[in-house]
């Protein structure tokens, strides 16, 4: 059985360590941070790679934000206030109002404020409110952004410009699926692994994508360079960055079995004028310095 997806062939009854895989993913609900670090402790994977869950802050934003509706809004105010605002719409007339003014206590308790100063720690409305919040403090602020992370910490390639499809190498399927099995034991969210052979329209699409990537840091690193306002650490840091980038080129032109042009070679030029101008910040700080 095969598929055709984008210019990858997918294929759904071969292994994916033929050539690679295409990966991509449907949010749904929010991933549980306690589970999710007990799954990935189970799978022998590293708890370095996770991401903290959301702060007490962000959790609270995030649960004022669950209560907007279709005619509800919400609104920051200043020191970390949120307003609940109502709306009313007849005819050509719009009115609305502040249902609620909402904090989030040192204790941790959501309180809702009054005009007058007062505060009423327990409301119909304030409850609700407290308990998004304290679903949201074991969850993640942002799993997508988390999972772009992932899956581009292990070697891949977005094959579209904008993201969403990525293409994981055949060496970084296996410890990939281990992540992936982690984070579906952990939530809702549905990520496809699609098995993919090599074809010429395959490698085209790949070669496409690493030229792109390459090129672009290529790019970022030719104006860091000439820049004048970059430190030692600074300089070092983005030579060590040419460097990790003509690796993965050089990853990518063994899993295809062909040279990818000298691109290498620039990010190494790079990656050498960039160290040479980090000793040259170098000599000239110690040379200030006497």
């Amino acid at each position: 059985m095969t598929a055709a997806v984008s210019p990858i062939v997918a294929v759904g009854d071969i292994p994916s360590d033929q050539c690679g895989s295409m990966t991509y993913w449907s949010l749904s609900g929010r991933l549980d941070h306690a589970r999710l670090r007990a799954e990935w402790e189970a799978r022998g994977l590293g708890v370095e790679h996770l991401p903290l869950p959301a702060s007490p802050e962000t959790a609270f934003r995030l649960a004022c934000q669950a209560e907007r509706g279709k005619h509800r809004l919400v609104r920051p105010l200043e020191d970390g206030v949120y307003a609940i605002v109502d709306e009313a719409i007849a005819g050509a007339d719009w009115q609305a109002g502040i249902v609620a003014r909402l904090v989030l206590g040192t204790d941790g308790q959501v309180a809702e404020l009054h005009r007058d100063g007062g505060v009423t720690v327990r409301s119909p409305l304030g409850d609700r409110v407290q308990t998004t919040y304290e679903e949201r403090l074991t969850q993640l602020s942002d799993d997508g952004t988390w999972f772009v992370r992932r899956v581009m910490a292990r070697g891949s390639v977005r094959l579209r410009e904008s993201g969403g499809f990525y293409f994981v190498p055949r060496a970084a399927v296996g410890r990939w699926s281990l992540e992936v099995e982690a984070i579906r034991a952990a939530s809702g969210h549905t990520i496809y692994q699609i098995p993919a052979l090599r074809s010429d329209e395959a490698v085209a699409a790949i070669v496409a994508a690493v030229l792109a990537e390459a090129e672009a840091a290529a790019n970022d690193l030719i104006e860091d360079l000439a820049r004048d306002d970059l430190g030692e650490r600074a300089l070092e840091s983005r030579a060590a960055k040419a460097e990790k980038v003509a690796a993965k080129v050089r990853a990518y032109e063994e899993l295809l079995g062909q040279g990818l042009g000298g691109i290498t070679e620039k990010l190494m030029d790079l990656s050498a004028g960039l160290s040479q101008a980090a000793l040259a910040v170098a000599a000239k700080a110690e040379e200030n310095s006497k």
